[in-house]
């Protein structure tokens, strides 16, 4: 991670230079935006979320209050301040992103489903696996139907489904999911 993170710091001093004369350039939004998740992976949060939260207004100002992009840079504040530990505010930002996710890619798009998977992982870190199991299970149908039972999305969604279904009081459940994610992916 600190090569990747060196890396995207580079890639966004270098966009905020060639863009000097335009602060909000979309290049200069996003390569903040992957720089800051990159910070947020290495647990450097309080940089990482006014990075992230600097990217959303920009793309705000740029795309609109309920366009795509915008949704797409909620997605990626909300499932850091969720690692971060603020739940309240991660879980206001998915649930605004995800309408604008659907409406804009689909219900059915990979977009939409990294959104419910988001939804679900915040309630999961709340300690709420009732309300996580169905979101799981929504994100899994797309994103099985999508990239298939191997595909890389699938992997995190089938682990924390099967811990959300332990937590819940349902081993029987969840240790033959948990047995399949080693089976397949260990």
């Amino acid at each position: 991670i600190p090569a990747a993170t060196d890396a995207a710091e580079r890639a966004y001093r270098y966009a905020q230079s060639a863009y000097a004369a335009q602060p909000r350039h979309p290049r200069i939004v996003n390569e903040r935006m992957v720089y800051a998740r990159l910070l947020a992976v290495g647990d450097r949060f309080r940089e990482a979320l006014a990075l992230l939260q600097q990217s959303v207004d920009d793309a705000q100002a740029l795309y609109g209050p309920s366009s795509g992009p915008l949704g797409q840079y909620l997605q990626g504040l909300a499932v850091s301040q969720a690692r971060a530990g603020d739940l309240d505010a991660a879980r206001r930002h998915i649930e605004r992103a995800l309408p604008m996710l659907e409406q804009h890619f689909g219900a059915d798009s990979g977009h939409a489903a990294a959104a419910v998977d988001a939804l679900a992982f915040v309630h999961f870190t709340a300690r709420e696996p009732e309300r996580a199991i169905p979101l799981y299970d929504r994100a899994l149908r797309v994103a099985t139907a999508l990239y298939g039972e191997h595909g890389e999305p699938v992997f995190p969604m089938r682990m924390r489904r099967a811990a959300a279904l332990a937590w819940q009081g349902r081993p029987a459940e969840a240790l033959p999911e948990l047995q399949r994610v080693v089976d397949e992916y260990g």
